[in-house]
């Protein structure tokens, strides 16, 4: 709003209310409709630094204009346009507009139409623009924040048999910027309502942002209602997932068994690594497979988009879970669940870390007796999710609770012959996987397990690794197999690791490296960290 005085010290928002209420009926029209669409508006003086110094005073009220206007091509606005201008939000325009202190009656109405825009009536008004939001459930929430009785019944009210819809009304509105874009008088008043219903209410179901990953493309969200893709689970792997399940877990304790399980009974697809490459047709788009998601059972290979759309499957029949959420990340898929009481989100194909510093999927965890790392807190106010976890754990694990350091100091006992003064790595490899095949660790598990070990110095300096495909066939489509190549530098020696055939074998480097130009093995996006033509050796 451009102000026709010369004064900058102070007094510029002052100034522009002045102005607003002395506009041209039309002028203000336009003023009132901006703040009306949540648009700012600009206060500057006369002598501010302008866009187009030669067009006339706009009083603010600029317009964009695209195409050409007289002999200029491509011209932004009509009038002036004030440099390092700020857009003051509504709320600031009204408490102006309230400090004016006496005003005649015209000035009086006009300040009146300021108030109900940028007040709770402009706030109605936005929220009915929402196809989604009917208009009883808006008019209740205000109702519920207008006093402390109607807040306190509708909580009471909502525990048995509420109206969610309401609920949602009341998120939406705290997830506007109030403070800024609406004068509300009784904000605090309003603030203190809202924290007592979350107190008492698990608003992060109704706050679907709050559960997005940043750059998450969908966010598909069931909320107990049947999935779009009807499968029926393997009944044989259903019983083990539940088996041992206490009935009198809480509705937080028996989801969290039931993807702790998921995650103990399954193993990650180790081929998902050569997804790229070009001779591998297998799957792995992340489409709905029906005669897929029902062979699955116990030591399955699988994906995080089957492993979520189990866990919701299983989710959705707890009773008191009143939501289940399927969250996909470009290639990556995510699940969790909802209660009264707690906002979990869940990964079990993640590549957190540990308290020993190594990088395991849940999947692996969940074989070593370690705490699981894909699971993520979003809401827990009576602290039910730990609670729950300690009681979980001792029913999956037992007493024995392995880790990555255990085994390292159970294979300190094996026997490592030596060579030459050189430690047998091939003959302690193959301990190690023993000792991994003995847990129950087997495939893409077993290569991740035995990169850790690696990655803790366990074998000694000087072996590199790398994950190289073999071509094979599945269930009659073309795929890489992920395997491991292993080479120790000392020795020259050039070793395979096959985790679904739990063996390890020295090779040539010359079979290797043919085999390589053959397209029968291949390193991952054709990353050739081991170039086999270095190692001279034939084995």
């Amino acid at each position: 709003m451009n102000i026709v005085i010369r004064t900058r010290t102070t007094g510029r928002m002052q100034d522009g209310i002045r102005t607003l209420l002395t506009l041209g009926e039309k002028q203000f029209a336009e003023a009132i409709g901006r703040l009306r669409d949540r648009e700012g508006i600009d206060f500057w003086y006369v002598d501010d630094k302008c866009k187009w110094p030669d067009e006339p005073i706009q009083l603010g009220l600029e317009r964009e204009i695209k195409g050409d206007v007289g002999d200029r091509t491509g011209i932004e606005f009509i009038g002036r346009g004030w440099f390092g201008g700020e857009r003051f939000p509504r709320r600031q325009i009204i408490e102006a507009l309230n400090g004016l202190g006496d005003i005649n009656e015209d000035a009086a109405a006009r300040r009146k139409r300021l108030q109900e825009v940028c007040g709770i009536d402009g706030l109605v008004r936005f929220l009915s623009l929402r196809e989604e939001i009917d208009k009883t459930s808006i008019e209740n929430a205000m109702k519920v924040l207008s006093s402390d009785e109607e807040m306190e019944a509708f909580t009471k009210a909502f525990t048995k048999c509420g109206d969610e819809r309401v609920v949602k009304v009341l998120a939406d509105i705290f997830k506007l910027s109030l403070g800024s874009d609406f004068y509300i008088p009784q904000l605090l008043q309003w603030k203190y309502r809202f924290n007592f219903i979350q107190k008492q209410i698990n608003m992060d179901k109704y706050i679907m942002s709050d559960y997005t990953s940043p750059g998450s493309s969908v966010l598909d969200y069931h909320d107990r209602k049947p999935s779009e893709e009807q499968f029926d689970v393997n009944p044989m792997f259903r019983k083990e997932v539940l088996a041992g399940m206490p009935q009198d877990f809480s509705p937080e304790q028996k989801a969290l068994y039931v993807y702790a399980k998921l995650s103990k009974l399954l193993k990650f697809n180790g081929r998902f690594l050569f997804r790229d490459n070009k001779s591998v047709n297998e799957d792995f788009s992340g489409a709905f497979n029906k005669e897929r998601i029902e062979r699955i059972q116990k030591g399955s290979e699988i994906l995080c988009y089957d492993f979520s759309r189990l866990f919701e499957k299983f989710a959705n029949e707890i009773e008191g879970v009143t939501g289940v959420v399927i969250e996909q990340d470009k290639l990556h898929w995510k699940c969790g669940f909802y209660t009264d009481d707690v906002s979990v989100g869940l990964e079990g194909i993640n590549s957190t870390a540990s308290g020993d510093g190594s990088f395991t999927p849940d999947t692996l965890k969940a074989k070593q007796g370690l705490a699981l790392g894909g699971i993520k807190i979003i809401s827990d106010r009576k602290g039910l999710v730990n609670a729950a976890l300690e009681k979980i754990y001792p029913l999956i694990y037992g007493n024995r609770k392995l880790s990555v350091y255990d085994l390292m100091e159970k294979l300190k006992t094996i026997p490592q012959n030596e060579s030459g003064g050189q430690i047998d790595r091939l003959a302690l490899l193959k301990s190690y996987l023993q000792a991994l095949k003995q847990n129950d660790i087997e495939g893409f598990d077993a290569t991740t397990a035995l990169i850790d070990a690696k990655r803790q110095g366990f074998f000694g300096d000087g072996l590199k690794a790398e994950y190289i495909g073999e071509r094979t066939v599945i269930d009659g489509q073309n795929t890489m197999s992920c395997n491991l190549i292993i080479v120790d530098d000392k020795t020259k020696q050039v070793m395979i690791l096959e985790p679904n055939r739990m063996q390890i074998k020295l090779v040539s480097p010359q079979a290797v490296a043919e085999r390589l130009r053959n397209n029968e093995l291949a390193y991952r996006d054709n990353l050739r960290t081991i170039n086999m033509g270095d190692i001279k050796n034939d084995i």
